[in-house]
């Protein structure tokens, strides 16, 4: 069993002036630097982490990078996410964790909650049916070709309901699981607390700082 968690990431966070997902432009570009100094440095060895970038490399990868011929922007990201499980098939993994820049893992918790599971995520539900939050959600080796057998039209921007809609066709079943948990505001942590997560999306840098501060008092996963 080979399991990577995978995370697509870009050069720059800037979005266009008729953006309709509700993003801003911002300056912080490489959260992947946060990650590493954060909760990869709990990782050691345990499980792979890849950032997979797209279009836009002015150097050569480094160890833990991709670079995917695709676009780099937001609205391109079903397709980097299909060129992401497309890399990992061909490399043996048998489970990708998907996983936002952004989002904090307890990498103990991670490894303990592991279920071998088709789909497996936070599930959350829109007019086209349910599926799990793009912040994090488990594919196998067979829901990774169903999503990368599957062409991508451009207008289909949100890749989390894509490949939910696209394993729902296939008859695949969302496995929820509420450990990995999307929203940090303070009703959602009274119900979630980070205590029994696994994930938690962090929005910003520092807040991935804090949670890491953080992790040496919260109580291990059971």
């Amino acid at each position: 069993m080979r399991r990577l968690i995978a995370v697509p990431t870009c050069w720059s966070y800037v979005y266009p002036s008729w953006d309709q997902a509700g993003h801003s432009s911002r300056s912080d570009s490489l959260r992947a630097n946060a990650i590493r100094e954060t909760w990869l440095k709990d990782v050691n060895g345990r499980i792979d982490v890849r950032f997979f970038f797209g279009h836009g490399a002015e150097r050569a990868p480094q160890a833990d990078e991709v670079f995917l011929d695709c676009g780099d922007d937001y609205y391109s990201l079903p397709a980097k996410v299909q060129g992401m499980l497309d890399w990992a098939l061909r490399q043996g993994y048998s489970d990708v964790l998907k996983l936002d820049d952004d989002v904090y893992v307890y990498v103990d918790r991670l490894l303990a909650a592991f279920e071998p599971s088709v789909y497996r995520g936070y599930e959350v539900e829109c007019a086209s049916g349910k599926y799990a939050s793009g912040t994090a959600y488990w594919l196998c080796r067979e829901a990774m070709q169903m999503v990368v057998d599957t062409p991508w039209n451009p207008a289909d921007w949100a890749e989390d309901k894509r490949a939910g809609r696209i394993l729902a066709q296939h008859g695949v079943t969302l496995v929820n699981d509420e450990r990995y948990h999307c929203c940090r505001c303070e009703h959602c942590l009274q119900q979630f607390p980070e205590a029994r997560r696994v994930t938690s999306h962090t929005k910003k840098p520092h807040e991935m700082y804090e949670l890491h501060k953080e992790n040496s008092s919260c109580p291990k996963f059971q």
